[in-house]
């Protein structure tokens, strides 16, 4: 547990609130609370364990709380907000606040309670947990090992040897170390299992070591009779092979004939393609760029015949254009001279649209005054009347008689606690119904148990000792049994006069007799199997008994719990009830009647202070409403005086005041669509004067750029005639000097686009084939085994293997199957042999369990665990007790958890630990409170922890003073927290950080800090 705030009122010396804020104070390590003798130093522990656990340390929880509430305050109230869970990663806030009651001053009502866990939207929720499940401990042992208020520090040492040890089991959770029924359940299970054990072995007799020899004989004769097969198999299986090559040779032999008349029937057409190949490579390369070059120039001259055409025409065309434009240019230029006189007149008509806008508006002004002088006397009459409405309401709620809200709340508690109680009660009693009935059903099964043992045998305990000696009584008679059949094997050999192989008497008297009758063996043998079968359902029963009477005994405590709980309900009712009475009410009814009169009359009074507010509400708004009108018409009239003044101005600056006449009765629509077509105009008139000279520009710059296009087309046409006359020359010189007599034949041979590449790798595909399939045909030809091949031999040959395949797969099978019954039977003996070692394993835990058994009888091993607990942390502590008394003095615990002291000045004599000095004891209980704390810390996983001190400092010297501090200081190395409170002035002088309590004589105890 880590604090964070604590925030304080009303408590003992604290009259006004105080937040002692801890984060900073911890973030120290070692920090101290300081103040004078009876400042409110030791009140900040009572706060932080009536904030967690409802109760202080000085008073009791019932009848003296009210002293425990400062003088001069009505409450206390108490929140705590602090870390704690594993690694302290959650953290709560606890809420403690109790009231004075009104009519009883000495009488504090019963306090409000309740904690909170901070969410991760930064809000509290309500939790129904207390500090014991919070932090896991009981206020006693909180004060023990967290925080240690003022004359507590050496309570762990004084506590008897009993109730530490069991301080010891309740702190560290050592009831789990109560293993007496598990150990009974365990020893239940451990019977049946061997039980379970002996009828698994009693399934297994028949496999036995003479099953597996002779197993292992019919192996080795399989084997053998495999081996003889497995040979002749492999002699037909190499036969066959090589009949298999021979036949794929002969088969290789007929499809390279096939291949062979195939290759020969297209022998014509590759002569054909390589002819034809090579004449269309003699024209490929001696012809193609001659016929190229010439396309090439019959495309060039269609295109500069066409280019000279369209410049010749577009010549005129461009010449006629520029002369219509230079026309326009000069008709728009007289037109644009008139520019001034419209844009003056433009000017004229909009004042003119300024001088109607002003009228429109003094119209408007002179309609609003005359509007608004009425509407100001009006609001005058309203707030007159208003004002008589807000007096006479005033007066009807000065008339109702206001409850005390203190009362009514009272009042409401103790209805919803009677409820609350009510609810409880009946859930107890549901409860308790269910509990007896289970209670019944319990005592029912134990009953029927009980009502299976025989006549005569009180208890299950007695029916299993009388089936147990029956079972020995019956083991006997077999072993009698036994002999006697084996004596009747001798008789028939008995003579007399001749000694007898047993006793080695020579007389015989009376012989048993030769035959032996086995019907007594095996009654006897299914007499003890009985026996063993009602023992084991014995076993189960007691086990089942044992369960059911636990149960029982459960059942039992519940019901005393709930009737205990039921009993305290009751009573909180009939003292809340009691409560009322003392208030004039004889009922719950009377109480809810003058809640309901009292509601009427908190309702009455909200609805006329409602009325009364929206009254104030609108009354204010009609004077802020007529104020506010009142300096709009001042401000109106003005705006009308100088609206006239601008109209006249305006009208003076007019340049054609007869032009604009016209215009003074038309809207501004009408003279803003005058204004747009005039402006318009000129606009218009500046953009086709522009665009008239652009586009000027652009055509006499295309009539110059056409003429010098007309000239170097009509050099280019006259250039590709001239090499068209050349090239045509030299296409039939090549032709005649390579034989072609005709150009369209020639183009023909080019036309067809051969893919040389891929023809001349047809050719010498066809000419590689043809070579190899001669060659292998005459190899085959001449192999005189391939040309002898029978077919029908072959096939016999295969019959044969497929013969000899299935008498050696019928033999594997049998080998495999008697393979897997000798399996099977290792598998058994395996397993035989773990069931008779696990028999011993299991009647071995039996023995062991049985004295588990005893020793856990009255949780035994719980107190030796929590010996153990107590010899750990007397270790611990005693390493820090031996520095502070420079090893003078040690401390042990004894077998009875009684502590000792160790005197080495004394020979290391021993003596009770409560014979310190108190000097000596504070050390002592320091030492023990850091090792308690330390445990403490690990069983909850922190990082941190922190414990709060409020004692002793004052009973040391100087030098143990030091070597104390020197040791709380330390601890800040091992993660750990220390708060000291003290008066002493050394330790505040050597502590940099702490928290001063001030007793002031108006505010109460007052916090300040060192930082």
């Amino acid at each position: 547990m880590i604090p964070v705030t604590l925030d304080i009122e009303g408590l003992y010396s604290y009259k006004e609130k105080q937040t002692i804020d801890f984060n900073k104070l911890t973030s120290a390590g070692l920090f101290g609370i300081f103040g004078a003798v009876g400042s409110g130093k030791s009140s900040i522990l009572e706060a932080i364990l009536l904030a967690l656990y409802g109760n202080t340390e000085r008073l009791s929880s019932r009848g003296e709380k009210s002293s425990m509430l400062n003088l001069q305050s009505n409450r206390v109230a108490i929140t705590f907000q602090f870390k704690a869970g594993k690694n302290n990663q959650y953290q709560y806030k606890a809420e403690y606040v109790a009231s004075r009651n009104k009519n009883n001053w000495e009488d504090v009502r019963p306090a409000v309670h309740t904690f909170y866990r901070a969410t991760n939207t930064s809000s509290w929720e309500p939790l129904d947990q207390g500090a014991e499940e919070i932090l896991g401990m009981k206020m006693d042992h909180f004060r023990q090992t967290v925080i240690i208020p003022q004359g507590k520090f050496k309570d762990f040492i004084e506590l008897k040897p009993k109730d530490r040890a069991d301080m010891m089991k309740d702190l560290f959770g050592l009831e789990r170390f109560e293993l007496s029924s598990q150990t009974k359940n365990l020893l239940s299970e451990v019977n049946t299992k061997k039980l379970t054990l002996k009828t698994q072995l009693e399934g297994m007799a028949e496999f036995t070591e003479d099953l597996l020899q002779e197993q292992g004989k019919q192996l080795s004769a399989l084997k053998e009779k495999e081996g003889i097969e497995e040979k002749k198999y492999t002699l037909i299986e190499e036969e066959l092979s090589k009949a298999k090559l021979v036949r794929e040779r002969f088969l290789e032999l007929k499809e390279l004939q096939i291949q062979y008349d195939e290759l020969q029937k297209h022998l014509p057409q590759i002569e054909r393609s390589r002819s034809n190949l090579q004449q269309y490579q003699t024209a490929t390369q001696h012809f193609k760029p001659l016929i190229t070059q010439l396309d090439e120039l019959k495309v060039d001259l269609e295109k500069y015949s066409v280019s000279v055409t369209n410049c010749k025409r577009w010549k005129t065309e461009y010449e006629e254009k520029v002369a219509e434009l230079i026309h326009t240019e000069t008709a728009l230029q007289k037109e644009f001279a008139k520019k001034g006189e419209r844009e003056a007149k433009i000017r004229d008509l909009k004042k003119v649209m300024e001088i109607n806008a002003l009228q429109l508006k003094s119209r408007d002004y002179k309609k609003t005054i005359e509007q608004l002088r009425p509407s100001i006397e009006g609001c005058r009459e309203k707030i007159i009347h208003l004002t008589e409405q807000i007096e006479a309401q005033e007066k009807q709620m000065d008339l109702l008689k206001t409850p005390d809200p203190n009362e009514l709340a009272d009042l409401k508690t103790y209805i919803r606690e009677i409820r609350d109680n009510q609810l409880v009660i009946d859930q107890t009693v549901k409860e308790l119904q269910s509990l007896q009935g289970h209670l019944t059903s319990v005592t029912e099964e134990i009953k029927a148990i009980k009502g299976q043992i025989p006549e005569g045998l009180h208890s299950l305990e007695n029916w299993m000792t009388f089936e147990e000696n029956k079972g020995n009584h019956l083991l006997t008679v077999r072993e009698k049994l036994i002999q006697q059949q084996g004596l009747s094997r001798y008789a028939p050999h008995l003579h007399d006069g001749q000694p007898c192989p047993l006793c080695g008497s020579d007389d015989h008297p009376n012989p048993i007799e030769a035959e032996f009758d086995t019907v007594d063996l095996q009654t006897n043998e299914m007499a003890i199997k009985d026996n063993q079968t009602a023992l084991a359902g014995i076993r189960r029963l007691a086990s089942t008994l044992d369960k059911i009477v636990f149960s029982h005994s459960d059942v039992v405590n519940k019901i005393e719990d709930k009737e205990k709980q039921l009993k305290e309900v009751q009573s909180k009712r009939q003292n809340v009830f009691s409560k009322i009475n003392e208030k004039g009410f004889d009922s719950l009814k009377a109480v809810e009647d003058f809640l309901n009169e009292s509601a009427a009359i908190t309702v009455k009074q909200q609805q006329l202070f409602q009325s009364i507010k929206t009254l104030r509400l609108e009354c204010g708004q009609l004077t802020i409403n007529s104020k506010s009108d009142e300096e709009k018409l001042q401000s109106i009239q003005n705006e009308y005086t100088a609206q006239l003044s601008a109209i006249a101005s305006k009208k003076e600056d007019l340049q054609y005041k007869v032009f604009c006449e016209a215009y003074f009765s038309q809207t501004n629509d009408v003279i803003q669509d005058a204004i747009n077509k005039v402006q318009q105009a000129i606009d218009q008139l500046e953009i086709k004067i522009q665009r008239n000279k652009d586009v000027l520009i652009e055509s006499r710059g295309k009539q110059s750029t056409n003429l010098a296009n007309l000239n170097q087309y009509t050099e280019l046409l006259k250039g590709c005639e001239d090499r068209q006359l050349k090239l045509k020359d030299d296409l039939q010189s090549k032709m005649q000097e390579m034989g072609f007599e005709m150009e369209h034949e020639l183009k023909a041979i080019l036309d067809q686009n051969l893919d040389v590449a891929q023809l001349e790798n047809s050719i010498r595909e066809f000419e590689r084939q043809w070579d190899i399939t001669k060659d292998k045909l005459e190899a085959l030809q001449q192999n005189k085994a391939v040309n002898q091949f029978n077919e029908a031999a072959f096939e016999q040959l295969n019959d044969n293997l497929r013969s000899a395949k299935t008498i050696l797969g019928n033999i594997k099978s049998q080998l495999t199957l008697t393979h897997n019954h000798m399996e099977t039977t290792l598998l058994k003996l395996e397993e035989k042999a773990k069931l008779n070692k696990n028999l011993d394993t299991v009647e071995k835990r039996e023995s062991q369990l049985r004295e588990l058994d005893r020793l856990f009888q009255g949780s035994g091993f719980v107190k030796y665990v929590s010996s153990i607990y107590l010899k750990d942390l007397s270790h611990a502590a005693n390493l820090r007790f031996m520095k502070l008394t420079n090893n003078n003095l040690s401390m042990e615990i004894d077998s009875d958890n009684t502590f000792w002291v160790l005197d080495h000045l004394n020979g290391g004599k021993r003596r009770l630990l409560k014979t310190l000095s108190g000097g000596q004891t504070f050390q002592a209980s320091l030492c023990l409170a850091l090792a308690l704390a330390e445990k403490v810390k690990s069983l909850n996983r922190a990082d941190q922890s922190f414990f709060f001190l409020d004692e002793g400092f004052g009973s040391l010297d100087k030098n143990s003073l030091r070597v104390v501090f020197e040791t709380l200081k330390s601890l800040h190395q091992e993660n750990r927290i220390v708060g000291i409170i003290s008066h002493v002035e050394e330790l505040q002088q050597e502590i940099g950080v702490y928290a001063e309590v001030e007793l002031d004589g108006e505010k109460g105890s007052v916090v300040r800090y060192s930082y």
